[in-house]
């Protein structure tokens, strides 16, 4: 484990946060501005990650591949199974619930899973993240997307599928395309849609910024859902996921790539589409800056008691 590498991308990170904190203080960014940055996150940028991860996978093996595929689905549905059960601890409110089960289920993939994974095992494994990244926003467009339906339900039926048909949604299928059929973009559209995609991340942390209140910082961290949380979230999750996926004796560093991935903070897209629906997610972006300061230590514990598993 490269700490230095984890303690220089927390700091990026908090600048990042900061940078939208003080926006929103200066009038640089100001009422209702967060909603219309993260319309272009989640219709626009974010998509173009999806499509962009794909199309540089196409030069690795490709059994390899499959099987991160299963694994990530693995991850993805111990998450939201126990997201279902655990947000109840933590609110009656269903919408609330609601952005607890995203915050259970979708962590900080991108921005951090990919400098760790890089650090520990090398640029050519970042393949694997992206098919995380892939998966996550598959899951995110649709599970995601009828979670906050009119009906707030998670429940599938003709009425909720127009919920899931969304740009997200589209570009999955794109880079689902690009993936089976190893079709190449043009070099210009490419680089296009690459840009885009890396203009996601500064702005969703920027949101984050901009949804902490000046209380939330000593505030986070007196609250107990906030610790419980994080010690579900960050540990305990990560090491139960550990247990499971070495039951199905898949190659060993796609197995420790993945438990990283799992004990990665939150991601900043559940705080985005709660700006996005006019949700109150004050308590989302605690998490966020809280699991994201803490994980210089979590991250690091988890791979130390894997070495025990």
């Amino acid at each position: 484990m490269d700490v230095l590498t984890a303690f220089t991308q927390m700091v990026v990170i908090l600048l990042l946060i900061a940078t939208g904190f003080i926006c929103k203080k200066t009038g640089v960014l100001r009422e209702g501005d967060d909603k219309a940055l993260s319309r272009l996150l989640i219709q626009v940028l974010n998509p173009c990650i999806i499509i962009s991860s794909m199309a540089g996978a196409d030069s690795v093996d490709r059994g390899s591949t499959f099987m991160a595929f299963l694994v990530a689905l693995i991850m993805f549905a111990m998450l939201i199974f126990l997201g279902t059960f655990l947000s109840g601890i933590f609110s009656t409110d269903k919408v609330k619930r609601n952005i607890y089960k995203l915050m259970f289920s979708f962590s900080n993939l991108g921005f951090i899973g990919i400098p760790f994974v890089k650090a520990m095992f090398g640029a050519e494994y970042l393949v694997y993240v992206a098919i995380f990244i892939f998966e996550y926003n598959v899951f995110y467009y649709t599970y995601g997307a009828l979670l906050f339906s009119e009906k707030g339900s998670s429940k599938f039926d003709l009425m909720s599928f127009r919920y899931v048909i969304n740009p997200g949604t589209i570009a999955c299928v794109i880079a689902l395309l690009i993936f089976a059929l190893q079709i190449k973009l043009p070099t210009i559209i490419n680089s296009a849609v690459t840009h885009l995609g890396n203009a996601a991340i500064p702005i969703s942390l920027i949101i984050v910024g901009y949804s902490v209140k000046e209380e939330s910082f000593t505030r986070m961290f007196t609250r107990w859902k906030n610790w419980l949380f994080l010690a579900l979230k960050m540990i305990i999750i990560p090491i139960a996921y550990a247990f499971i996926i070495k039951l199905f004796h898949f190659d060993e560093v796609l197995t420790e790539v993945a438990v990283i991935l799992t004990a990665m903070p939150v991601g900043t897209m559940p705080m985005a589409t709660a700006a996005e629906k006019g949700i109150d997610g004050e308590f989302c972006a605690e998490n966020i800056v809280m699991t994201t300061l803490l994980s210089v230590g979590t991250i690091p514990l988890v791979i130390l008691l894997y070495q025990f598993i």
